[in-house]
């Protein structure tokens, strides 16, 4: 194998394959008994098109030993092709985090608690306790007594 066949992706090399041996897609399709839509998309390492990666690895096995390729050795690059797309996500995530505040996320919804709080308790504190709101009428239906001056007529 050359260092060129080393650095192509499993499905650059099972299509070259393919066109080297004068294959369609149509008659390898039929042969592996596997959809024209998935054997396209693994000729075109498009990996999202197709299901987890255990099938996609048995289909890249069973498509390498039908064109005489190391099915082994196709399987392991494809395994090393996930590893590295799931180090990057796990990568990306972990920048991610640490774009974040830690231990931060908590004090908004805290301060919100605490004003209703606040606001609850001083409501409550000023409420009046004998059941009379200032300035309203009494419940005789009279005006609130004022007071009046001395009857004597002092001056």
């Amino acid at each position: 194998m050359s260092v060129d066949e080393e650095a192509m992706l499993p499905g650059e090399r099972l299509r070259r394959a393919r066109e080297e041996q004068g294959l369609s897609q149509d008659e390898v399709s039929k042969h592996l008994r596997l959809s024209l839509s998935y054997l396209r998309a693994l000729e075109e390492d498009d990996y999202d098109r197709l299901p987890e990666p255990p099938f996609i690895k048995g289909y890249l096995r069973n498509y390498a030993r039908f064109l005489g390729l190391p099915a082994e050795e196709l399987a392991r690059r494809f395994q090393q092709e996930v590893d590295a797309q799931h180090s990057a996500e796990d990568q990306r995530d972990q920048e991610a985090l640490e774009d974040t505040p830690r231990g931060k996320e908590w004090r908004l919804p805290l301060l919100v608690v605490l004003v209703v709080a606040l606001v609850v308790a001083l409501g409550w504190w000023l409420w009046p306790r004998d059941g009379a709101v200032p300035g309203a009428p009494e419940p005789d239906g009279g005006a609130p007594a004022e007071e009046s001056a001395p009857a004597d007529g002092g001056t």
